[in-house]
């Protein structure tokens, strides 16, 4: 309700303003403003999906199909911006968990990977994904080609606050963590033999039993 409020009387600023004939330029801050208040409200929702969701509302789900509904999504803005995608399925799991919320995962971590290629210039445009598991565990890694991860911001690059972004909340890879902790899950990340980066997360197969809250 608070961000709703601030949203509405930033829109009002903006109409006075324009309306009175001031100088354009005075509405370019309040446009931040906006599309961050659009970012927090994002970011609320998705919080309160993940904290009023239970444990016993988790289940199977395919990894493989719930990342190509994503790549469907992403796949346009691949296309704009000339990166190739790289898929590299070695085995095709089932997974226990939220499908929504891990959607949400993958999400954040493509987009991450994108925003990391487009800021390096990167010659060479390519996003690596593989899909693997082991006895116990789903594996799924992101590589991009971009420029990689600062050695100094490694130790607490899942940290509420934390980013590499100029227009970032620094909430991503937080709730990303989060997720995947609440899942029984892990994520991590590291830097490539390219220089670009890797996030590797991995889920619980849904044949290992059940997830305990």
């Amino acid at each position: 309700q608070p961000l709703t409020g601030i949203a509405l009387q930033t829109e009002t600023v903006k109409r006075n303003l324009l309306e009175s004939g001031q100088n354009p330029s005075f509405v370019i801050p309040l446009n931040k403003i906006s599309d961050q208040l659009g970012k927090l409200s994002d970011l609320v929702k998705n919080l309160r999906q993940l904290f009023t969701s239970r444990n016993d509302e988790f289940h199977p789900i395919n990894l493989q199909q719930i990342t190509h509904e994503i790549l469907e999504i992403i796949e346009p803005t691949l296309k704009s911006k000339k990166i190739a995608l790289v898929k590299l399925f070695q085995s095709n799991p089932v997974v226990f968990g939220d499908k929504i919320q891990l959607q949400q995962v993958l999400i954040n971590l493509f987009n991450n990977a994108i925003d990391s290629i487009t800021e390096s210039e990167s010659t060479l445009k390519e996003i690596r994904l593989s899909i693997s598991q082991d006895t116990a565990f789903a594996k799924l890694s992101i590589e991009d080609s971009g420029a990689g991860i600062s050695p100094a911001l490694l130790p607490t690059l899942f940290d509420l606050y934390n980013t590499t972004k100029k227009e970032g909340l620094g909430v991503g890879l937080w709730l990303s963590k989060t997720i995947l902790d609440k899942h029984q899950g892990g994520i991590t990340a590291s830097n490539g033999s390219n220089g670009g980066a890797i996030f590797e997360i991995q889920i619980p197969l849904a044949t290992e039993g059940v997830i305990h809250s």
